[in-house]
């Protein structure tokens, strides 16, 4: 990743924190809205309008899913390169 996608990302990020929306939340949906999501329309996807318009119902994951069954998902372990001997 980039300097430029870097700081495109941070900040949607921070956008996301001064509306008081949750980020992971808004990237899960609307990663899966933006292929559907008329292009005519994409300022409904910026966290201000999200919020307004596909908070109160947004698209979750599998992960979503299974959290809301009580299903502990598996943290998959962060990679740790093998020290030099």
């Amino acid at each position: 990743m980039g300097a430029q996608q870097l700081g495109i990302l941070q900040s949607l990020l921070v956008t996301c924190r001064l509306h008081e929306v949750k980020p992971y939340r808004y990237l899960v949906d609307v990663l899966q809205r933006v292929s559907e999501h008329p292009a005519s329309q994409i300022d409904d996807l910026i966290p201000r309008n999200w919020k307004i318009k596909f908070a109160d119902k947004p698209m979750g994951s599998v992960l979503d899913e299974l959290d809301q069954l009580g299903i502990k998902s598996t943290k998959q372990q962060p990679y740790r390169p093998k020290t030099q001997r």
